[in-house]
Order: structure tokens, then sequence, then C-alpha cells
């Protein structure tokens, strides 16, 4: 209820977590957006937040798209960490074989 744009995270809760979204993202300080949002509306903080969100996953979306480029090279990436996830699981079974006295099945 109500419109104005305070951080109260008991009686705003939802505010107050896009608050510190917005304030996470952009470095700006919480009392400093509640200055900025004196006489707007909800909707101006959610649009404006989405756009902090949308610029601040900018370059992990370029990255991500750059890496989906090069199929080839993310399929080795996949094959070196399966073989290293492979030798350190055999050291780990050979462990617990040897400390609980199990029989390794060839």
């Amino acid at each position: 209820s109500g419109t104005e744009i305070k951080y109260d995270p008991e009686n705003k809760a939802g505010v107050a977590n896009l608050l510190t979204i917005y304030s996470v993202l952009s470095g700006k300080t919480i009392q400093q957006l509640e200055n900025d949002y004196v006489g707007k509306m909800y909707g101006h903080l959610k649009v404006d937040l989405a756009e902090v969100v949308v610029q601040t996953l900018k370059p992990v979306r370029e990255k991500y798209d750059d890496l989906m480029k090069n199929q080839d090279h993310l399929d080795a990436l996949l094959v070196k960490g399966a073989e290293r996830a492979a030798e350190r699981a055999e050291a780990t079974v050979k462990k617990v074989y040897e400390v609980s006295g199990l029989i390794k099945r060839r």
C-alpha cells in the first residue's frame, strides 16, 4: 500500500528488496535512491532497475554469446574437465576401498 518509495523492510519488503538490488548494482546508497524517487511511482523504480540489471548483465551476456560461437572449444573444455574429474574421483574411490576394506571389482 502507498506509493512512497522508502526503504522499510518490515512494511514494504518488496520495495526494500528492489532498493537493495538497485543500490548494490548501481553503487548508489539507498538514501540517494530514495531521494531520486521522491514524488515518483513504483513503476519508475522498476523500469529504471530493470535497465540497471540489463546493463550490469550485458558483459556476461556478451561473453556467453561469444563462447557459444565456438562449440568445438566448449566441447574440448568439457572433455578436459571430465578427464580431470575422473582422475580425482578415481583417487577418492581408491581411498574408500582401502579404508573400508572392500574388494575392488575389475
